[in-house]
């Protein structure tokens, strides 16, 4: 009795062991579907990371640079432009600069020589002027350096000659000389001034002085100027008398004269 019951008890579990079986067979299944499934999903991703992983190896690799297009006219034209500009326009400036230091300079020294120049021309006249103790060779010297200072000095020196001491006239006289060949044109203007005047500002002596010179300096243009002297001298002593600071002597208008008639003929064509 006893064993058919377990006999019965081991049927049983039997029994129920090939339920579960199949109950886990069916279950085995069932998952295998889903095994499938995610096989086909890994494989999916694969494709997807493979697609990525060659999405960055082209990302990293350098872009291409892209091929510079040919300037045209315009824009070489305007490469030129600018390259002139940055040669030309530093070397303007550089030449303004060297023109303003240039102007600045000879500005300069031009004043430093009318100053050289002044002085000398004071210590000149005030040796010409000097009433005692000037020798001849001291007149000369300081007539000579008058005259190296050109047309300022030539007034000066037909002052000294007409007012001046004697041998301030006769170093004046040589300076006139020199001042015919250095500035020929000046000094034909200051002796024709002289002529001119009717103001009785010259003695007959200086008077006779320039017509002198106008001929020895080969003043030309002042030809008509002694052809009219001359023939005021023809006529009375009232036509003239009055031109001269002092009253003229016979001899003095004689020599006048002679002076008008020899500058004249050295005229002459």
């Amino acid at each position: 009795m006893t064993v058919e019951v377990r006999l019965t008890d081991l049927e049983r579990k039997v029994v129920a062991l090939e339920a579960s079986g199949g109950d886990f067979a069916r279950r085995v299944g069932e998952v295998e579907p889903k095994l499938a499934a995610l096989d086909l999903r890994a494989a999916s991703l694969e494709a997807r990371a493979g697609a990525l992983e060659a999405g960055v190896t082209a990302l990293a690799r350098p872009a291409a640079t892209p091929a510079e297009p040919t300037p045209g006219f315009f824009d070489r034209a305007m490469a030129v432009g600018d390259l002139i500009g940055k040669i030309v326009i530093p070397l303007a400036l550089v030449w303004f600069t060297w023109a303003i230091k240039d102007s600045v300079d000879a500005a300069l020294k031009e004043r430093e020589l009318d100053v050289t120049a002044g002085k000398s021309m004071q210590q000149a006249l005030v040796t010409l002027r000097s009433k005692t103790g000037l020798t001849q060779e001291a007149a000369d010297a300081s007539a000579l350096v008058l005259a190296s200072m050109g047309r300022p000095s030539i007034m000066l020196l037909i002052r000294e000659y007409d007012a001046g001491t004697t041998e301030g006239s006769v170093a004046a006289s040589k300076a006139f000389l020199v001042l015919g060949m250095t500035h020929r044109s000046d000094l034909c203007d200051a002796f024709a001034t002289v002529l001119r005047d009717k103001g009785g500002r010259f003695r007959i002596q200086t008077h006779a002085v320039a017509a002198a010179n106008l001929g020895q300096a080969q003043c030309r243009e002042q030809k008509e100027l002694l052809q009219t002297v001359r023939q005021d001298l023809a006529g009375p002593a009232s036509l003239y008398a009055g031109r001269f600071s002092l009253e003229p002597q016979p001899e003095f208008v004689k020599d006048l004269r002679e002076k008008v008639d020899h500058a004249l003929t050295v005229l002459a064509p």
